[in-house]
């Protein structure tokens, strides 16, 4: 009787804890979110030591949706040492969850959406790929190959992505200028594995190329290949 006292008890506390630790971020949040413009310069360094090439965001929003914080930012590039822009990104919208990251003790995103994506991609003679405007030097190609595998690892983490009106511009000395596009796709986590669906134009093509699989959680490699 007296352990399920207590065991009453500690529970009791335990949810009278969570709630105030969660009313607490709310009510810190909704003091914050009006100055989120004041930390832009901040965030723009933290993306860039994420990704490792410079990060620009044209307008940062972020507001409240019940518990759960919204943040929306427009303009987004990125730019490799000698390419501006090679990642260009008109929209993104993601959802922090509150109550899961202060379970987790770490961001946890719903509802990310990244709408109107350039990608400018090149590869050498020996068919590798890469951010268009990367230094050729082996380190300096693995460093940038990193950093895009780190996020895309990241994004897949999260419980589903949608990446609308992605366009991927390759530059080759084997073929002419190869465009890809893909008007949506998504990603959705379901236990280990990341499933990806999306439709594929190349060129003029008028038949896509439908893509259903399962992505592994770690894609460090994911960049080590060739066309």
């Amino acid at each position: 009787m007296r352990a399920m006292r207590a065991a009453t008890r500690l529970l009791f506390w335990a949810v009278v804890i969570a709630s105030v630790l969660l009313a607490s971020t709310v009510l810190l949040a909704k003091l914050a979110l009006p100055l989120i413009n004041v930390y832009q310069p901040q965030i723009e360094r933290n993306l860039a030591q994420l990704t490792g090439m410079d990060v620009h965001v044209g307008d940062l929003i972020g507001e409240l949706k019940g518990v759960n914080v919204e943040f929306r930012a427009t303009d987004l590039s990125l730019d490799t040492p000698k390419q501006l822009e090679a990642i260009k990104l008109e929209y993104l919208s993601l959802e922090l969850d509150i109550p899961k990251t202060l379970f987790t003790l770490s961001p946890q995103f719903q509802n990310v959406v990244l709408s109107g994506v350039d990608v400018l991609l090149q590869e050498d003679e020996l068919g590798n790929i890469t951010l268009k405007g990367q230094e050729a030097s082996p380190s300096a190609s693995s460093s940038a190959d990193t950093a895009v595998s780190r996020v895309l690892n990241y994004a897949a983490e999260q419980q589903q992505v949608s990446l609308l009106d992605v366009s991927l511009t390759l530059n080759s000395p084997r073929f002419d200028e190869l465009s890809v596009v893909m008007p949506a796709t998504m990603l959705r986590k379901r236990f280990a594995k990341t499933l990806l669906r999306t439709d594929v134009f190349i060129n003029d093509i008028e038949q896509p190329i439908q893509v259903r699989a399962q992505m592994s959680r770690d894609l460090t490699n994911f960049l080590e290949q060739q066309v």
